[in-house]
């Protein structure tokens, strides 16, 4: 009894086995130059068979690199925040001066204004 049932259960064996020996040399495998022609042909054919026959689903999302990337991606969106801030076009106060903050400088309000003593964006005074 207890030999059948070693020999029922052998397959589970040389598969948990064979798969981590296959994990190992596709790990070592993917950075020769063999491995990223082989890489690069797969591309290749998925490519051709998703303009062929239409197969969308071996076509690879356009924002793919966001999720393999992500630190990558969070500078990339820190980086396009700070050019939009500094793209924010410029508001005029009532007395003509350039307000990169937005509002009306105290000095308008109080219309006393002699210049605007506002910060833009950049943490420069704004003084005209």
């Amino acid at each position: 009894m207890i030999e059948r049932m070693f020999e029922d259960t052998l397959w589970i064996y040389t598969a948990i086995g064979g798969s981590l020996i296959g994990a190992a040399f596709l790990a070592y495998f993917k950075d020769t130059r063999a491995g990223l022609w082989c890489y690069a042909k797969l591309d290749q054919f998925l490519d051709y068979l998703v303009e062929k026959y239409g197969l969308t689903w071996f076509e690879q999302p356009t924002d793919a690199w966001r999720k393999k990337y992500p630190y990558v991606t969070k500078k990339i969106d820190e980086l396009e925040a700070r050019i939009a801030a500094m793209e924010a076009p410029v508001k005029k106060c009532e007395c003509g001066h350039d307000c990169h903050c937005g509002d009306e400088c105290q000095e308008c309000v109080n219309d006393v204004c002699t210049e605007c003593k506002c910060e833009d964006s950049r943490g420069q005074s704004a003084d005209i």
